[in-house]
């Protein structure tokens, strides 16, 4: 009965239908708190919807109860991934890759290598990816983003065909086709995949960068903009506040070099645009998501 939970957890998680999948293997962690698969698939659950510190503690959850299951390694890979300490993710990949029957724990490893800057190695990955399964969404995904990264866009273009084919609302795909497009200068085409993936995950990292760029292409000056706020957006209140006041320590210089240089009436000037800085990053996620939710239309597929 519990395994049958995780393996419905599991398959709604790989629906991208997180929250599902998260009380499902909220009701199995109730009944066994100690089963290994069950921390492992929430782990990355949870990564799913970008909860990164939860998803840290039920990894590690996951090892302490089987430490030597390539699933549990998996996760712990997938978390590393995105927290970007590479070298331990690539740790965790190797033992995940032992279980000679998942496609998933190559893709992965892929990722890791390729964010390496080892791509030869990500593409030996992939290819086993799907010499185990050829119709492997995220392999030809991601095999798709390795013929972007080396100019091949007509292979890019071929393969991430395939799988919108398959799965339309894949986000990954939408965001490599979005890049494939912008790289051949079809900004129309790269802005529809862009809107489609915001429409629904208006924080979807790679999303946002085509966006960006986007905006660069139209405008200087607008491209900048957006760059700015978007960074701002992603900032913990934390963060933000650490900006502000690395933004007051260079206020202070400037004005006190204002002052030695007797530039008096640059002095106020300096602290006006310091504040008019502290305020525009203090509101800038609000504005940055208004913006969004204005442009940004849901293409429905």
């Amino acid at each position: 009965m519990i395994d049958s939970l995780v393996d419905r957890a599991d398959q709604q998680r790989r629906a991208r239908d997180y929250q599902a999948a998260v009380q499902t293997l909220r009701v199995v962690l109730a009944s066994d708190a100690t089963h290994a698969r069950a921390h492992a698939t929430l782990a990355l659950a949870l990564l799913g919807m970008r909860r990164i510190a939860g998803a840290e503690a039920e990894a590690e959850a996951a090892l302490v109860a089987d430490g030597g299951d390539p699933f549990c390694h998996q996760a712990a890979a997938a978390v590393r991934l995105a927290q970007h300490r590479l070298a331990e993710a690539w740790g965790y990949a190797r033992v995940a890759i032992t279980d000679d029957d998942d496609p998933d724990a190559r893709v992965l490893a892929a990722a890791i290598r390729d964010a390496s800057g080892h791509r030869d190695e990500a593409r030996a990955l992939i290819d086993e990816a799907l010499e185990l399964d050829p119709g492997h969404l995220a392999a030809l995904a991601a095999q798709a983003g390795l013929d972007l990264a080396d100019g091949q866009l007509t292979d890019a273009r071929r393969r991430i065909a395939v799988v919108l084919g398959v799965d339309p609302r894949d986000p990954t795909a939408r965001v490599i086709a979005a890049r494939v497009a912008l790289a051949a200068g079809d900004l129309a085409v790269a802005e529809t995949h862009t809107r489609f993936v915001l429409g629904f995950d208006a924080g979807h990292r790679g999303a946002l960068d085509v966006w960006m760029a986007l905006k660069a292409q139209r405008g200087v000056l607008l491209g900048a903009w957006w760059r700015i706020t978007g960074f701002m957006s992603v900032r913990s209140p934390r963060a933000r506040i650490g900006v502000m006041i690395g933004a007051y320590v260079l206020v202070r210089i400037a004005i006190i070099a204002a002052a030695a240089l007797g530039y008096e009436q640059l002095e106020d000037s300096i602290g006006m645009a310091w504040l008019g800085f502290c305020v525009y990053t203090w509101t800038a996620p609000t504005m940055f998501r208004w913006m969004l939710r204005r442009e940004v239309q849901t293409i429905q597929v």
